[in-house]
């Protein structure tokens, strides 16, 4: 409260109007802790929505409180291994990020995602992709191009001990 009441001061924003938005475990939280601070509240009086003598309704959130404790409770995983030529730029491949991680839960999984530089796919740096046993291997449209450049033999030889283990 000290620190609504500092920022009230020094901004000039009410201290109805300031709410704290915290670390989660997951984004399905957000809405649930706006409306425990009742920031619908203050957004419908700033915006002049606010029906005077009538009592603002509640948001129904019951899917966002059923998405948001589905995902905490998710336990048995999705091993994805990403290959790409950006996989150290951690926005590079958010908007696949997103849909996989919607889709796992979804599904009822834990996502787990495995970088693999494509670089690493080249006889000289290779690294067995073998060693983590993914469940998928994703290898985004543009990235396959890459890849055909590379050599698709090298590929081929990388993830042949993986039909072993029945990945595919």
């Amino acid at each position: 409260e000290n620190v609504k009441l500092k920022l009230s001061q020094f901004c000039q924003v009410p201290v109805s109007n300031i709410v704290n938005l915290h670390d989660v475990t997951n984004i399905w939280h957000i809405p649930l802790l706006l409306r425990d601070q009742r920031a619908h509240e203050a957004i419908l009086k700033v915006l002049g929505l606010w029906c005077v003598g009538k009592v603002p309704q509640e948001p129904k959130l019951s899917e966002w409180t059923e998405r948001a404790s589905r995902f905490d409770k998710l336990k048995s995983p999705v091993r994805i291994a990403m290959v790409g030529k950006y996989t150290g730029i951690s926005d590079s491949y958010l908007s696949i990020l997103k849909a996989l991680l919607h889709a796992s839960v979804a599904l009822d999984r834990k996502l787990v995602v495995d970088w693999v530089p494509s670089c690493d796919l080249e006889d000289s740096a290779a690294v067995e992709v073998s060693t983590f046993l993914p469940d998928i291997i994703l290898i985004p449209l543009s990235m396959m191009v890459n890849i055909l450049i590379l050599g698709i033999v090298s590929l081929y030889r990388r993830l042949m001990p993986m039909r072993k283990h029945g990945v595919y």
